[in-house]
């Protein structure tokens, strides 16, 4: 793993850990406005970390990762679900597909 990698690797880390507490310790909030939950652990971790230019880049990185089916499925619905995906456009059956994925990875697990 190269030095990028593990920068990367850390981001990915710490960006889902804030998800992760948001959605917790912030539900309704979360339920409420779930794309500006999502850009705002972006932003907080980004600039903790300096990492990336905008949201597109860290979803760039979640679609390459060599985990992506098993670790990033339901976030990667989530980014389709709130319009970051596919230049705004929401295709609700990609949405239900990548969830689907998630809970499939779960029961293999």
């Amino acid at each position: 793993m190269n030095k990028n990698d593990n920068k990367d690797e850390i981001f990915l880390k710490e960006f889902m850990n804030k998800l992760f507490n948001t959605i917790i310790y912030n539900t309704n909030e979360f339920k409420e406005n779930q794309a500006e939950c999502l850009i705002n652990s972006f932003k907080i971790i980004n600039d903790k970390l300096r990492r990336f230019n905008d949201i597109n880049d860290i979803i760039k990185l979640i679609q390459n990762h060599k985990n992506h089916d098993i670790w990033f499925s339901s976030l990667n619905g989530l980014f389709h679900q709130c319009g970051y995906m596919d230049y705004y456009y929401i295709d609700y059956n990609k949405c239900l597909n990548l969830y689907l994925l998630a809970i499939k990875n779960e029961e293999i697990l």
